[in-house]
């Protein structure tokens, strides 16, 4: 961690009692801990590269005749995109970009699946439950309402049905 450290920031964070992390990954510009940054992008720029390779090159079927050459252009495209991507910001960005891009047609699925998520926690259930309230609510006025018709006709014809039994 000594050779990765830049001696310049190490004054600075000792100074204002930072932590490494904190100057690093936040306050740090790109020109500090270069050693580190090429070493975290070269590892990045590779795990990125090889699955790019895998998920996209590899179903090309690139010099498929001879397995020592799809060898040689499988770790040439590999080592050259990851060498790429560990020295050009530009690439670095455009890659980032099109991996987000590749998701969705748009690059928005992961930003419409957030909003969905939250809508379906949020307003879609609250939809949902008041539909089913509603529901039960007009279920239970539809028997009401037929018990007191029930009732009425009852009331209604009890005096008839006396009649009827008295005199006949």
């Amino acid at each position: 961690l000594l050779l990765l450290d830049d001696p310049d920031r190490a004054a600075i964070r000792k100074r204002k009692n930072r932590s490494f992390f904190i100057d690093y990954l936040i306050l740090g510009e790109v020109t500090h801990y270069s050693l580190l940054r090429l070493l975290v992008n070269g590892l990045l720029g590779f795990l990125i590269s090889a699955c790019l390779y895998y998920l996209g090159w590899k179903r090309l079927n690139f010099a498929d005749f001879n397995h020592l050459f799809g060898l040689i252009v499988k770790w040439f495209m590999i080592g050259g995109l990851a060498f790429v991507f560990t020295y050009s910001p530009i690439f670095r960005c455009a890659t980032i970009c099109m991996i987000f891009g590749a998701i969705g047609k748009n690059g928005q699925v992961p930003l419409s699946m957030v909003v969905f998520n939250s809508l379906n926690d949020g307003p879609v259930s609250s939809i949902v439950q008041n539909f089913r309230l509603t529901t039960e609510a007009v279920l239970c006025n539809l028997q009401e309402l037929s018990e007191v018709k029930t009732s009425r006709i009852s009331i209604l014809t009890e005096p008839l049905e006396d009649i009827v039994e008295t005199d006949w």
